[in-house]
């Protein structure tokens, strides 16, 4: 393109200044160009920025001006390059070159001083291609600096990967570091399940690697043996095979159980704790053999804590006694059981003998307030009062056989008996005498066995019947009712078995107590002797019957343990004739033959009523060794459906034995023994 040559495009476009800042689109400018059929290269500059303005300070006026004049019209080629920061300083070259020789144009930048000089090699063999010489003198990327940045680039991400791999590193030593104190915590907290996990999540990373499979294998036993939802026969199992398989191992760290012997002593002590509560739950329960079964493991476990509690091997002292409570209750649930079976035994086979056996065992063991014992008493009981029933038996008297038993008066008195004189009877070596009351004359006598000891007992007369006497038979085996004055026989009623005691008289009936192993009492009529019925206690009686004044309860003690409560005037009950009914027993206690006489009751009655109020007293004379005897005063308190307790009282040792019955009022008790002693 010839200098001066001016594109249409490029009017009107003003060149920017150096102070504006022009961002280029490209790292290089291609300058499109057009080649002419006939001519040279044409540049198209209207794709091109304008070139920077070179701004200098005016001498005239001090201020900001462009260096080169701002053109509205075509700028030449030398312009451009001026306005580019280029002065074009040709070598000399001829004009007359060959086309295709490369002409060198030495350019020097303006602006930038400390630039080296660049050389520009034009391509073509027109001087003023500025296109190509254009493209030239763009700024290429200065290849040191990027081949340098490289290196160091990789450098720097190298060092950063380090810092990173450095630092993740001091972290996770850190993480292990707090989990290994966490495993130390949680078993100083005795928090083993988590000491395990903890110890567990070490083990694989800490450098003592060693020591934390050991503490998680230690804190897994310990967290198996206080595991209280196991069974405390398995766990003690495993725990000690844990240890003893840790004792024979070759783990270095196996010494560190001595560090630990406080926690092993624990895990024992709560097993053993576990133990006796389990022992106990099975003996509340009754069942003695697996509560046996986890003492005897109990016993093991308090070996294997005294192994590893050191010098002060004693258990604590709350265990101590748990054990103690335990054997203790075993044994007396053993004891209890066994008196349950026996007494139930025993009371299918229902007396009043095993039945006071019963209670006197309930008594002894302790046993009498406990539920069971209560309702089986009290179910006894009353199938004994069902058992022991009144039978209606009538049966005449008979004419007394007096050709059996002759007269024993050898001779007769010197004086005659005055009329209506008082007989009073006195009993040796098996014969009644009776006797004036004044003067001791014998009246008349009768043999009534060489056993007998007891008095006759007188009954009243009434209209035509005078007063008698009952004395037993010669043979024992009957009753014979004598007139009082004469000794002349009323009636006579043999009976199954020989009189025990003294007949009792309750509303005109006589109370018959017989020397059978079955306790038969007679009711007889007291007018002729006949027989009205008869009951049967189940055991044998030991003396006569005793009656408490003012009412018609009549006290028949047993041969052992017993004393029988039966009313003589029992209320009528429809379709029965009951005329003797048993109201209760009451345990006494006293063993076989030691009652010395009939009992005597006083007191624990209304006087005006005849009610049964208050406080009564059950006295026994009861013999204690071959020369004393103890009288034995019982309280009896009654109940408002009628029943009686009896509780024990007083009790007195006197020396020698009484033959008679105690007599008493209601303050005094006066006995006569064989020693004297009054």
């Amino acid at each position: 393109m010839e200098q001066g040559s001016t594109p249409a495009a490029s009017r009107g476009r003003r060149a920017p200044t150096f102070d504006e800042v022009v961002e280029p689109t490209e790292l290089e400018w291609e300058v499109p160009t057009s080649r002419r059929e006939d001519g040279p290269i044409e540049a198209d500059w209207r794709s091109l920025p304008p070139p920077p303005v070179r701004l200098g300070v005016s001498e005239s006026s001090g201020q900001t001006v462009p260096t080169a004049p701002v053109d509205e019209g075509t700028a030449s080629a030398d312009e451009v390059l001026a306005l580019m920061g280029f002065s074009p300083q040709r070598q000399s070259a001829s004009a007359s070159s060959p086309p295709q020789e490369k002409e060198v144009i030495e350019l020097t930048p303006v602006v930038d001083d400390a630039e080296e000089e660049v050389k520009v090699e034009e391509t073509s063999a027109t001087p003023h291609d500025y296109a190509e010489l254009y493209r030239q003198l763009q700024r290429k990327p200065r290849r040191r600096l990027l081949l340098l940045a490289i290196p160091v680039m990789f450098v720097i991400a190298g060092a950063a990967v380090m810092g990173t791999l450095f630092y993740m590193k001091n972290r996770q030593e850190a993480a292990i570091n707090q989990r290994a104190e966490q495993v130390f915590a949680e078993l100083q907290a005795k928090q083993y399940k988590r000491a395990a996990a903890a110890a567990a999540d070490v083990a694989g990373k800490h450098k003592e690697a060693g020591k934390f499979r050991f503490l998680r294998d230690f804190a897994t036993a310990m967290d198996s043996a206080t595991d209280p939802t196991t069974p405390t026969d398995k766990r003690r199992k495993e725990f000690v095979d844990y240890l003893i398989t840790l004792r024979d191992s070759n783990d270095p760290f196996k010494d560190l159980i001595n560090d630990y012997r406080s926690h092993v002593r624990d895990a024992f002590l709560r097993i053993h704790e576990d133990e006796l509560r389990e022992a106990t739950r099975r003996a509340d329960a009754r069942d003695f053999d697996a509560a046996s079964a986890l003492q005897a493991e109990a016993q093991k476990t308090q070996a294997l804590i005294r192994e590893y509690s050191g010098s002060d091997d004693r258990l604590p002292k709350d265990l101590q006694d748990k054990y103690a409570s335990l054997v203790e209750k075993i044994e007396q649930g053993r004891k209890y059981l066994k008196y349950l079976e026996e007494s139930q035994a025993a009371l299918k086979n229902l007396t009043p003998a095993t039945l006071a056996q019963v209670k006197e065992r309930a008594k002894e063991g302790g046993y009498s307030n406990r539920p069971e014992v209560i309702e089986m008493i009290d179910r006894a009981e009353k199938n004994l009062l069902t058992m022991i029933a009144f039978k209606s038996e009538e049966r005449s008297s008979e004419a007394f056989p007096s050709e059996h038993y002759p007269s024993l008066i050898l001779g007769q008195n010197t004086e005659p008996i005055p009329p209506n004189t008082g007989i009073v009877f006195a009993v040796s070596r098996g014969v009644l005498y009776a006797l004036t009351e004044d003067k001791g004359q014998i009246v008349w006598a009768a043999r009534v066995g060489i056993d007998t000891t007891d008095l006759p007992v007188r009954l009243p007369g009434s209209g035509s019947v005078p007063p008698l006497v009952l004395l037993p038979a010669p043979d024992g085996k009957g009753l014979v009712a004598r007139e009082a004055t004469t000794g002349k026989p009323r009636w006579y009623q043999r009976l199954p078995a020989a009189v025990r005691g003294r007949p009792l008289l309750v509303e005109g009936r006589l109370i018959v107590t017989l020397a059978d192993p079955q306790g038969t009492i007679v009711v007889l009529e007291s007018r002729n002797g006949s027989q009205l019925g008869y009951l049967t206690l189940n055991q044998p009686i030991a003396a006569g019957p005793a009656l408490q004044g003012g009412t018609s309860r009549v006290y028949v003690a047993a041969d052992a343990q017993n004393v029988f409560v039966l009313d003589a005037n029992p209320p009528l009950e429809e379709g029965t004739g009951s005329l003797l009914k048993l109201l209760t027993v009451l345990p006494t206690g006293h063993g076989p033959g030691s009652l010395r006489a009939d009992p005597v009751v006083v007191g624990g009655v209304d006087e005006a009523t005849g009610r049964i109020v208050g406080t009564g007293y059950l006295i026994l004379a009861q013999s204690d060794g071959l020369k004393e005897m103890r009288l034995r005063a019982f309280t009896l308190n009654s109940l408002p459906d009628g029943g009686l307790t009896l509780a024990p009282g007083v009790e007195k040792t006197v020396p020698g034995w009484a033959w008679f019955p105690p007599v008493c009022d209601q303050e005094t008790v006066a006995v006569v023994t064989d020693s004297g002693t009054l």
